[in-house]
């Protein structure tokens, strides 16, 4: 027996690309609650890290390191760490 899910996505499927967009941001909004919610806030705020840290860029106060460079780097860090 097809449940009642698996109609909806199958008909969902169906429809246009743009009409499926359109179902899934409606879906994502649906779960994410109303506006002014704690999310929001949490947008907010990442948002001003994010111009902050391109300013730092911008102004040479920051730098760019790949991830592996990175990664590299914390791991010597937690291998100094641990040698005490």
């Amino acid at each position: 027996m097809v449940t009642k899910l698996e109609s909806l996505l199958h008909d969902a499927l169906k429809l246009p690309a743009d009409e499926r967009g359109v179902l899934i941001q409606r879906l994502i909004e649906s779960l994410e609650g109303p506006a002014g919610s704690a999310d929001d806030d949490a947008e907010d705020v990442w948002a001003e890290v994010i111009a902050r840290r391109i300013a730092d860029l911008e102004a040479g106060r920051a730098r760019i390191v790949d991830a592996k460079s990175a990664i590299g780097a914390a791991r010597e860090e937690l291998a100094r760490r641990r040698r005490g």
